[in-house]
């Protein structure tokens, strides 16, 4: 029997600004250990290591979450390498 109560939908965290560089991230992803990436620099989608990393977006709750416990929003780790970097 299907449970047509709860609802599985989440919303997506689809906007995140770094403050050091002003670089606003367009949708976020992490996989299980927490690294951190936007579409442009996450695995591609249905490849090994996107599947078996278990990557995914982050969802609005998990990224106040985030900014709660390290005190910043998430950000993508390559774009902040790079602009730390220039």
């Amino acid at each position: 029997m299907k449970n047509t109560t709860t609802s599985t939908a989440r919303a997506t965290f689809t906007g995140g600004r770094d403050r050091a560089s002003g670089h606003v991230h367009e949708e976020l992803y992490w996989d299980q250990r927490g690294a951190i990436a936007c579409k442009r620099h996450m695995p591609f989608p249905g490849s090994d290591t996107f599947v078996w990393d278990d990557w995914r977006p982050i969802t609005t709750s998990e990224a106040e979450g985030f900014e709660r416990e390290v005190g910043r929003p998430p950000a993508c780790d390559t774009c902040t390498a790079i602009k730390r970097r220039a």
